[in-house]
C-alpha cells in the first residue's frame, strides 16, 4: 500500500498494527514518559514519549524506515506522515489514544499519592517489627485514601470521581 503526504509517495510495509505491536508501542513509550522530564521542572517526559511513539509507528509501517536514523525520522515527521498513518493504519489511533490516556493517568493525583503511599508502606514495614501494628495501619489506609481523594475532588471541582 502507498500513501501520499505532501506529494511524497510513501510505501507502507502494511496498513495495520497487531495487538502485540500496540502493546509494545504503548508500554515502551509509557516507560519513557515516566523518566525525568524533558521540560525543566516537569517530572515526566511527554515530548520524548510522543517522539518515540511516532518513531515506532514509522518503524512498524514504513518500508525501509531506519528507526536509528534521525534523518529518516525528521523526513517523515516534518511532512506530517504521522497524521496520515494515524488515519490509515488500523489500530494506530487506538495505540495513540491508549498511550495518551494512560500517560494522563500516570500524572494523575491518585497515581502519585498511590506511589508515595506504597513507598511509605515499604519504609514503615522495614522499620516496624510488630506485624500487628503494621496491619492496623494498613487497615486504615483505604478509608484515609477515600477522604484524601474526596478532599482533592472538592477542591478541584472534579466531577470525574474515580471509584476507589
Amino acid at each position: 500500500m502507498k500513501i501520499t503526504v505532501k506529494d511524497e509517495k510513501i510505501e507502507l510495509v502494511r496498513d495495520y498494527l497487531t495487538n502485540g505491536e500496540v502493546n509494545y508501542i504503548v508500554s515502551t513509550v509509557l516507560k519513557m514518559y515516566q523518566q525525568s522530564g524533558d521540560i525543566d521542572g516537569y517530572r515526566y517526559s511527554p515530548l520524548t514519549m510522543l517522539t518515540n511513539f511516532y518513531a515506532l509507528l514509522f518503524g512498524f509501517c514504513i518500508e525501509g524506515y531506519d528507526i536509528e536514523s534521525d534523518d529518516d525520522y525528521n523526513k517523515y515527521y516534518n511532512i506530517g506522515t504521522q497524521y496520515e498513518l494515524l488515519k490509515v493504519v488500523t489500530n494506530a489511533d487506538e495505540a495513540y489514544h491508549l498511550a495518551m490516556e494512560l500517560s494522563n493517568r500516570l500524572n494523575g493525583i491518585e497515581n502519585i499519592v498511590d506511589i508515595n503511599m506504597n513507598k511509605f508502606v515499604e519504609l514503615v514495614s522495614t522499620k516496624m517489627t510488630d506485624v500487628g501494628e503494621l496491619q492496623d495501619i494498613m487497615n486504615k489506609l483505604p478509608n484515609e485514601w477515600k477522604e484524601v481523594a474526596g478532599q482533592f475532588n472538592a477542591i478541584t471541582g472534579n466531577d470525574n470521581k474515580e471509584d476507589i
